[in-house]
């Protein structure tokens, strides 16, 4: 039995972006791809062991910890998913491209749209 605390980070891939300028009406379309998870980390020093018992024949060994931790990990980027990290990730990402391209000179006499 163990609890842990741990990080996991999502976002998008800024190579699969897609722009579309459209000159006739001023819009530009930026599309952005779904948010993934992109990393996920249990630390070592955030595990907190509260009771460990051995099996009859099995003593539990320090590849079971690994096991644990890789399978932990799973567990935690599933929760978070179900929790909504990606739509956040999504609307972060949103965000933050129209924040930017905002900053542009000569946007001002553009539409933009974020995707």
């Amino acid at each position: 039995l163990a609890t842990y605390d741990g990080t996991i980070k999502a976002g998008i891939d800024l190579s699969a972006v897609s722009i579309d300028v459209d000159e006739e009406s001023r819009t530009i379309t930026v599309t952005l791809p779904p948010s993934k998870i992109t990393d996920s980390y249990i630390p070592q020093e955030a595990i907190n062991v509260l009771e460990v018992k051995d099996g009859l024949f099995n003593k539990i060994t320090f590849d079971d910890y690994n096991q644990f931790i890789g399978a932990e990990k799973q567990v935690m980027e599933e929760k978070a998913v179900d929790r909504g990290l990606l739509e956040l990730a999504d609307r972060e990402a949103r965000a933050a491209v129209k924040a930017f391209l905002s900053l542009v000179p000569g946007m001002e006499t553009y539409t933009l749209a974020v995707q």
